[in-house]
């Protein structure tokens, strides 16, 4: 069987899985917390938190996917990619090769043990300095034509 033709993660195992690879959190103060109350949130999805920043690890494409960014206690949000040295983050094709939830998070795992323990020991000041630059990114009134390259 192809790793893009194995079945997605139920429910719960999605959940043992993102405990499972996010385990080292806890050597940092993290802990599982609850979903936010506000609309429109995936509930397929578990978030750590040291009280400062909040890990989300989220399932998409009808578990097929993962999303992995780190929020505030704001909910300024910012992908995980943008913590990742540029020389270190996968080229980008037309067509990325198939992969699956779960070979996702396993990378997404390593991307915050590798390249987030600054975040994970409590410093800010990269997250805030990759979320303004996300947000300029994003920035809708930004003249049409102009190259954007992410952070």
């Amino acid at each position: 069987m192809k790793t893009s033709e194995q079945p997605s993660p139920s429910f719960e195992e999605f959940g043992v899985l993102c405990r499972t690879e996010f385990s080292f959190l806890t050597q940092f103060g993290f802990q599982e917390v609850p979903l936010p109350s506000r609309p429109f949130i995936n509930p397929f999805q578990t978030r750590f938190s040291n009280g400062k920043v909040i890990i989300v690890v989220e399932g998409i494409s009808y578990g097929f996917g993962a999303d992995v960014h780190l929020e505030d206690l704001d909910g300024v949000r910012v992908p995980l990619i943008l913590f990742v040295p540029t020389d270190q983050r996968p080229a980008r094709k037309k067509r990325p090769p198939p992969s699956n939830q779960r070979s996702e998070i396993v990378v997404a795992a390593s991307r915050v043990k590798q390249f987030c323990t600054d975040l994970l020991a409590g410093d800010m000041n990269r997250f805030y300095e990759r979320a303004a630059a996300w947000k300029h990114y994003l920035d809708p009134t930004a003249p049409k034509g102009t190259p954007r390259r992410l952070p």
